[in-house]
């Protein structure tokens, strides 16, 4: 069994992103795996074994003591971010109630301090006794000069904060409006409705997958060997539960699953891949032969993204038409530099200039 495991939410999912609920094995998995994160050693994955009721095994030697066999299930946990100890605030709540507790305690260092003013206390006892209080302004020191405190800093401009608390949010709202999800991966989610010719990807991570539609809109190679989106929109921008949402064209399969039905489309993907990655001259020729404009394309990519690279084949589509799509082929953790929105008009204006 393979599970997904949020620790800032504290949750389990499963293959497709939904949520796991129920069950005495999932609550005995759910205590190991926050054991797991409280003592994180900064693995992403680990194997939990739970054993299940031991049992007399049936064939064994009368002369000896009869051997028990232990049983268990095996439970792949992946983890779909760092554990809360490791990060900042994830959730709005909690970064609002840390920035007021920060600001409160701002403001009692601020506070002046009380200065005793010498010559007031002087000007009382001078009505008691005039000579007394002549000796003790002799013998007094000088009086301590007050000090100007510095004007309290103005506060900065409201971050803009969503309704959404997370992506993971955002996709239990698209499930109660009817859409189904589609697939998942470690990053986003892909979700559509029956019947649509969209889909919308909600990447529950920020990561520098706009900056390939971007990239892609700019050189000419969106809705041909880059996928067709026509809109995106970041939420939570600059904050630890940054996520974006993008409509983009819904594509038939992965090139993974037709390795069989299609082995030459496979091999010619395989051929642009190596041509990308190894910089193998004779791979680009034989991929070009099956999908014309590969080679630009991949030359183009490569001079543009050097790192991060994630080209397998779960992250290459076809179209209903026959041809090769590459639809995430990073998997870089930095923040994007993309605009926070844009449309169809945007994207297209891009594709202009």
């Amino acid at each position: 069994m393979r599970l997904r495991y949020d620790p800032v939410d504290d949750i389990l999912l499963d293959e497709r992103g939904m949520k796991i609920r129920g069950g005495s094995m999932i609550a005995r998995v759910h205590a190991e795996v926050r054991e797991w994160c409280n003592r994180w050693d900064g693995a992403r994955r680990k194997e939990i074994r739970l054993g299940k009721r031991l049992g007399v095994a049936m064939h064994f030697d009368p002369r000896k003591a009869p051997a028990l066999t232990v049983p268990f299930h095996r439970v792949e946990v992946e983890l779909v971010r760092k554990p809360r100890p490791f990060r900042d605030p994830g959730r709005i709540d909690d970064q609002l109630a840390w920035e007021r507790k920060m600001a409160a305690i701002n403001a009692m260092k601020l506070q002046p301090m009380h200065i005793v003013n010498e010559r007031a206390l002087l000007g009382d006892l001078l009505d008691y006794c005039k000579a007394d209080v002549e000796l003790m302004r002799k013998a007094a020191p000088p009086p301590v000069a007050q000090i100007a405190l510095a004007p309290k800093p103005p506060l900065g401009p409201r971050p803009k904060l969503s309704r959404w608390h997370s992506g993971q949010h955002f996709i239990e709202a698209l499930c109660k409006r009817g859409y189904r999800v589609l697939g998942a991966g470690a990053y986003s989610t892909v979700l559509a409705k029956p019947g649509s010719a969209r889909v919308v990807k909600v990447c529950r991570k920020a990561d520098t997958w706009l900056d390939y539609v971007v990239w892609a809109a700019k050189a000419g190679h969106a809705g041909r060997m880059a996928p067709n989106v026509f809109s995106y929109r970041r939420f939570n921008v600059g904050r630890p539960s940054e996520f974006y949402v993008a409509v983009m064209e819904k594509l038939e399969h992965t090139i993974a699953t037709v390795q069989y039905q299609k082995p030459n489309d496979y091999r010619a993907y395989a051929c642009l891949r190596d041509f990308i990655e190894r910089r193998q001259d004779r791979d680009g020729l034989e991929a070009e032969k099956v999908w014309p404009g590969a080679i630009a394309f991949g030359i183009a990519f490569r001079v543009e993204f050097t790192r991060g690279l994630d080209l397998h084949g779960n992250n290459w589509m076809v179209r209903k038409d026959g041809s090769l799509v590459c639809t995430d082929p990073l998997c870089d953790e930095s923040k994007t530099t993309a605009p926070e929105r844009m449309r169809s008009r945007d994207l297209a204006a891009l594709r202009a200039a």
